[in-house]
């Protein structure tokens, strides 16, 4: 990929080189996409979004290292594209100052004030955007997954799927936000052990990313461990190991073989093949796990 951006790239095309940026951990070339894709969403002078930028990349520093399925990510992009014509930008803004006090509660293990805040930026949202922005799904995602933390699963469900209700219908059934709203909810069911409605939801997100994104993309990784989970403790060993593969691999290449994310699915493995009285694999496996555990503790 060229390291310069042409004055004529397009703000999707520069999203794109955002999302890319931050999946694979170039914060430093990261840096300068966000604030292109930022300044030609709001057209304003990139100066003027410098502190929004800088939150925001700061927010990176542990995003990857929170649940999988938070998805925050998704926070960054909707903050910095502008929909809404009537919307000014001190408005979007306070929302997303809301989100982003939100999550550094959300860090510090403070969940009653982080859904305190969370119910707030949802109340803003929709106020500011109307109900069926997809501004207000992401705050929707967010309140979830604090209720989710805090063991209110019903709350959580009813937010998860307004999310994705909303997401359907403003960027269609088959599009990757749509996919992680559904991999959302289905972690959800698999953490109440409703398995049986968790996986055609984490089966129809796997499928979208298959046919949305780039085969090694991170995203996709995701979808393939979560469903080879979901499987592992269905007892269906076989498919799970297929998915576990794949997604190893998927996320050595993207995300590098010393990626934190690369250790979760190398212990999940391991698990499997304990499970199937494979146990000098699973040593193997969790080997490597712990050297890359050690190695980004350093």
């Amino acid at each position: 990929m060229a390291q310069k951006v042409k004055q004529s790239l397009s703000h999707d095309d520069t999203l794109k080189i955002v999302d890319f940026r931050f999946q694979i951990g170039d914060r430093k070339h990261l840096d300068k996409h966000l604030i292109k894709a930022a300044s030609i969403s709001h057209k304003i002078p990139q100066s003027a979004i410098y502190n929004l930028k800088s939150a925001l990349l700061q927010l990176n520093l542990y995003l990857r290292y929170l649940y999988m399925d938070i998805h925050l990510k998704l926070f960054i992009f909707l903050v910095i594209t502008s929909t809404a014509i009537s919307t000014s930008y001190a408005e979007e803004t306070g929302w997303a100052d809301l989100n982003l006090q939100m999550a550094e509660l959300y860090q510090q293990g403070k969940y009653d004030e982080a859904v305190s805040l969370g119910e707030r930026a949802l109340e803003v949202a929709e106020k500011t955007f109307g109900p069926d922005d997809p501004r207000v799904a992401t705050s929707q995602n967010n309140l979830a997954t604090l209720y989710r933390i805090q063991g209110k699963y019903s709350e959580a469900e009813l937010l998860y799927k307004e999310a994705l209700r909303i997401k359907e219908r403003t960027l269609g059934p088959n599009h990757p936000k749509v996919a992680t709203a559904a991999n959302n909810l289905a972690g959800l069911y698999r953490v109440q052990g409703k398995y049986s409605e968790a996986e055609p939801l984490y089966q129809r997100a796997l499928k979208i990313r298959e046919e949305s994104l780039p085969p090694d993309h991170p995203d996709l990784g995701q979808s393939l461990n979560n469903l080879a989970l979901l499987y592992k403790i269905q007892g269906k060993y076989s498919e799970a190991e297929v998915l576990y593969k794949r997604a190893l691999m998927i996320w050595e290449k993207s995300l590098g073989p010393s990626d934190p994310n690369v250790a979760t699915v190398l212990e999940n493995m391991a698990e499997l093949y304990k499970k199937l009285q494979e146990n000098d694999k699973a040593a193997e496996l969790e080997s490597r796990a712990r050297k890359i555990r050690r190695a980004s503790q350093q």
